[in-house]
């Protein structure tokens, strides 16, 4: 393992952003290290120096090799797992092939992430019949136990759920759900559950099969380091030939890896370089480094916001915290009515008007800043954070 000091000079020497801004919204994109982008030019150029032979004969090779790194890595079997472009594309292909008939219901909850309750309303007028629930999680969260009797008396009065979109880590919200006893919950019900873990793969450690979802996806272009976008599919054995990819091409009736692998001519080369992205989250420190500096930083970041905004942090225990996102309430801003359309416009104008990205979000009426930490941040980045919103609390900013 070679040595790396995390912070402003990982960031000059292994990654491209921008020298002029602060990042400190790692959890929407990610970034690539500078090794991982260049791998995965090589094998661009591969690619474009002879297509036929990369498709036909190197393709499979690639997918397979690349896919069992991914799953020695999160603790899944690759007979299970299949690689596609991003968490919302695996939760698509779920969805939209689960065997749903008139009077079932689709459970979802208010901190679902926007894209995927969009996905669910399309499911409802995709399926004549079927509903779906956006059962509520109001803050405060006194402990797992809140969550877990939420969903039990959800399950209890509502014996049309037949499947459970649960997220591992919630976003925006940033909340580490206890995934394997709603697992269990949903199982004694007979209720099929698809986890969500697009913020999961690299931040928290993972082992799928001990999990035994029926279905689980996450991101590898996050926190894994890797090209956007990857990202892997878990189905469990029994629902391998109900689950069928969006795009049905030259895979079709055929096992699941043919069925996702051949998507028609599509450029897989941020697939293939996810070994040299595990292979960088392990040189750096692997997830213990990794964690001891970004939950510490963070948790330093979240105290300073607080104490200068005189606001609070999102009311969840410790335990329920993302270790590598976290939100802070924000002090009222001129100009900014509590809602999505205003949390999203915070985050071009904080950007424009201080060179700061960061996210923003509404949650349950509350405008909210989501800080992420990643191992290339440093403490000034968020002391410009703070600095850009106390001047926008001025109200004296162009909008």
């Amino acid at each position: 393992m070679t040595s790396f000091e995390f912070g402003a000079k990982i960031r000059q020497e292994e990654f491209c952003l921008d020298s002029e801004t602060v990042f400190t919204n790692h959890g929407s994109y990610g970034t690539a290290p500078k090794r991982v982008i260049h791998f995965q030019r090589r094998l661009r150029d591969e690619m474009e120096r002879n297509p036929d032979l990369f498709f036909r004969r190197k393709y499979a090779e690639l997918w397979e090799s690349n896919l069992r790194m991914v799953c020695d890595f999160v603790g899944a079997k690759a007979e299970n797992t299949v690689l596609v472009p991003n968490a919302t594309t695996g939760t698509n292909a779920v969805l939209k092939s689960f065997p749903l008939k008139p009077g079932d219901i689709v459970l979802a909850t208010e901190h679902t992430y926007v894209a995927v309750q969009n996905l669910c309303k399309e499911v409802v007028r995709l399926s004549p019949g079927v509903d779906v629930m956006l059962m509520k999680i109001a803050l405060p969260i006194h402990g797992d136990e809140d969550v877990i009797r939420r969903f039990t008396d959800c399950l209890d009065q509502h014996p049309n759920i037949k499947l459970a979109v649960i997220d591992h880590i919630t976003s925006p919200a940033s909340i580490l759900l206890p995934v394997k006893e709603l697992i269990n919950l949903c199982r004694s019900r007979q209720v099929a559950v698809m986890i969500d873990g697009a913020h999961a793969p690299g931040q928290i450690p993972l082992n799928i099969e001990q999990l035994q979802p029926d279905f689980y996806t996450g991101n590898l272009h996050k926190w894994l380091f890797a090209p956007k976008t990857a990202a892997l599919l878990y189905i469990h054995p029994k629902f391998h030939d109900v689950i069928k990819p969006v795009i049905t091409s030259w895979g079709w009736g055929l096992n699941i890896h043919q069925n996702f692998a051949r998507q028609g001519t599509m450029d897989p080369t941020a697939y293939f370089s996810a070994s040299e992205s595990i292979a960088f989250y392990q040189d750096i420190g692997g997830i213990e480094a990794i964690t001891k500096y970004n939950s510490t930083l963070l948790d330093k970041a979240v105290d300073h916001l607080v104490d200068v905004w005189g606001t609070k942090k999102l009311p969840i225990p410790k335990a329920m915290e993302a270790p590598f996102m976290k939100l802070v309430l924000l002090p009222d801003l001129p100009g900014y009515d509590k809602n999505f359309e205003n949390a999203e416009r915070l985050i071009l104008d904080v950007f424009d008007q201080f060179n700061v990205i960061t996210a923003f979000a509404c949650v349950q009426g509350d405008l909210w800043v989501r800080l992420s930490a990643q191992v290339y941040n440093a403490w000034e980045d968020y002391v410009k954070v703070e600095r850009a919103i106390t001047e926008m609390r001025k109200g004296s900013i162009d909008k």
